[in-house]
This record gives structure tokens, sequence and C-alpha cells, in this order.
């Protein structure tokens, strides 16, 4: 176990939090499965958009002037082979292929049929879609790093795509540390009920990660030995909440000596969040993360919104974005040298802090949808200050 860095700033954290690990390989996977997955590559147009010229209208096929002598029918889902000449028709339903030599689409309701001879007033090319009107073979399609959504998925089907390269999804080992929480019910003889097991799956999940392992362990350091041996072996990222101090049951950091791990950062100089861990893991050649998040919610929340989405984005081979800046509605101070992490709002631009600030309160953290990154000293109303959105809030970006 070799500590590089003690009590470091935001920002230090920051940049190691997202030089640890390098990006993991994309994955190929079929249509079926991937909406609200990342493209990892532009994908393009394999075939034209429609792939053929189309009827717009249920009618007939027409070629030339009119009148028309009917000599045959479209079948659905087929091209036709008669090749047709002036005063002929074919029925045709919509989406049909127009067939060879047809010059125009009637629509039933505008024809006038006696026998096999059909009369209407058309115009050249009506009611036909020509081929290739959407996309020709090669075009760009959906970019890279596009979140797919169902529509998506019908436009790659439609220009003949059956599966596409994605960013990959981090697998995460979740393992919750305590012996004072319950699970279920009511708190009572002391017990707390447990607010991060239920929140944290997904969290993690909308940040575009799969939660691979969840337990909850005992403060017995045999289990939670067994436990991070176990999550080392499924997950790309391992995530702990509580025990990240330096008291008799704080066993984050027995983890780290424990396995021997690199440890990168021994808290950060930050309010909620102070107690935060990072430290890495060598398995089978790769570096695998292990962040120890404070055990109070909404130092474990600021935490893991600070720090572990941008690690998140690296392991998906995204770039993590340095947050963007914003306003401060009223004057906020923190203590010299330590940045303070503020739930709250922003709206055009200007944040507002929300109630309920305290390290263990969970009411204003429910109420809010990110938090400002507030630095040291006296900030005055208007000063400046850096957004941390909640992945899950609607104007997360």
């Amino acid at each position: 176990m070799n500590p590089q860095r003690t009590l470091c700033t935001w920002a230090e954290t920051f940049e190691a939090v997202t030089s640890c690990v390098t990006p993991l390989a994309p994955e190929t996977i079929g249509l079926r499965e991937a909406s609200g997955r990342i493209t990892a590559s532009p994908l393009t147009a394999l075939s034209p958009l429609p792939a053929y010229a189309t009827s717009a209208m249920d009618g007939w096929a027409v070629s030339g002037e009119g009148p028309w002598r009917i000599v045959g029918e479209v079948a659905t889902g087929t091209a036709s082979d008669v090749n047709l000449e002036n005063g002929q028709c074919l029925k045709i339903s919509t989406g049909g292929v127009v067939p060879a030599g047809c010059t125009s689409v009637v629509p039933w309701e505008d024809a006038q049929v006696e026998n096999d001879t059909l009369e209407a007033d058309t115009e050249l090319g009506a009611n036909i879609r020509p081929a290739a009107t959407e996309a020709v073979v090669g075009d760009v399609i959906v970019d890279a790093d596009t979140r797919l959504v169902p529509t998506h998925l019908g436009l790659l089907a439609a220009v003949g795509i059956d599966s596409v390269i994605v960013r990959p999804r981090p697998r995460i080992a979740v393992l919750l540390l305590g012996d004072e929480l319950i699970h279920e019910g009511l708190p009572h003889d002391g017990k707390i009920r447990d607010a991060l097991g239920v929140q944290l799956p997904a969290f993690l999940e909308a940040c575009g990660a799969q939660v691979t392992m969840l337990s909850f362990l005992e403060d017995d350091p045999e289990v939670i030995a067994a436990a991070f041996a176990q999550a080392f072996e499924c997950a790309d990222l391992v995530i702990s909440t509580g025990g990240t101090a330096d008291g008799p049951k704080d066993f984050a950091k027995f983890a780290i000596e424990h396995f021997d791990m690199d440890f990168i950062v021994d808290r950060v100089r930050m309010r909620p969040g102070y107690h935060f861990l990072l430290a890495t893991k060598s398995v089978e050649g790769r570096q695998v993360p292990y962040i120890a998040l404070p055990g109070n919610p909404q130092s474990a929340i600021a935490s893991l919104t600070s720090f572990g989405v941008p690690l998140i984005d690296v392991l998906a081979g995204l770039s993590p974005q340095w947050p963007a800046e914003v306003a401060i509605s009223s004057a906020f101070s923190t203590p010299p040298n330590f940045a303070r992490v503020v739930l709250g709002r922003v709206e055009n631009g200007v944040f507002s802090q929300g109630e309920y600030l305290g390290s263990a309160m969970l009411r204003g953290l429910a109420a809010s949808n990110g938090f400002a990154l507030i630095p040291a000293g006296d900030n005055p109303a208007g000063a400046p200050a850096h957004w941390l959105p909640l992945p899950f809030s609607p104007n997360h970006s």
C-alpha cells in the first residue's frame, strides 16, 4: 500500500480519478439490446432509404397517359418482373415496389375502373416515393457518442444494420459497510435504515453502468476481505460506502492494505465528502479502481457525483467533462482551504442552494438536481461556482 496523495483538493482528485484507469473495449450488440446504449463510432447506411422506389398510396401503378389497361398486380414484399408499357397499369399497395416503366401512382379513390380499363387524372411522378430520398449508402445515420433511443433503432434497421458497436457498460460492485444498518422496516434499537443501498444502483445505472454485485457487509475483517475478493473478480469498478475514517470499525483502509492496492487519494479538501478514498488494484494485468464513499448519504452522493461519474465515463470510453460554470444566487462562505459541495438547483445559469445541507440529510438531496462546487473563502452573490448535475436530473449535461 503506497499512499500517493493525502488531503487532495477537489481538482487534484478529479484529475486522479480520470487518469488512474484506461477505457474498456467497446462491444458489439444486436439492435434489440441497443436502446439506451451509447454508440462507439458513427453508424452509416448499408442500404439506400428507401431501398426502392415505392408507392405512397394504395392504388394503381400506371405508365404514360390514360386510359390504362390493367395487366396484373404488384405482390406485397416482391419486385414485379413486369416492365410497364405506355397505357398499362398494375394494382399496387402502399409501400409496394414501383415496377419498371411506372410514371405515377393513381390512388384507388381517384380511379374509375370498368372491366380491365382504368381512367383517372394524374401528374407525372405523383404518389411515388423515390429511392434514396432519406439516405444513400454510406450516409452517417447516427453519430458517435449518441445515446440510442427506440426511434434510432427503427432507422438503423431500415438501412440494413443488424448490430452496433457501443460503449461498454462498466460492471460495478457495490459493498455497503456497517453493522448499524438495517434494510427494511423502521429504525429500532440504535439501528439506522440504510438509504444508500436502494439509491446507488439506480444512480450508477443512470451513469450507463451495470451493478453486478450488491452486498451488505457486517464489520468483520474476514467477511469484508471475502467480499472484496469476489468484487475484484466480477467488476470493473468497486465502490464501498462507510468505514472511510480511521476508527476501529472503519474497514475501507483495511481493504486497501489487505489487497495491497495502490492508494492514490486519502481524503479531499471538500465538505461534505471529506473522507473519500481512491485506490487501484491490479487484476490480471488491468487496473481495477476502488472508490470508498463516506457513509453519510449526502456525503456519499456528493463524492459519487464529483468523482464516480467521471471515473465511469473514462471506463466507458467517454471524455469526462470539467464542470460548467454557474453563478451563485446568494453569498456563501466556506472554511479556508476547503471547497463546499452544496446541493440545490440551477436555472438560467444561476445556482440556488437547497435546504437540509447536513452531510447525513436526505430531504434536501431529494429536492435537488445537482451540487454547486463553491471555492474556499468568501463568495458574494453572483460569484462563480461549478455545477455538478446528478446524472438522472432533467438538465443533466
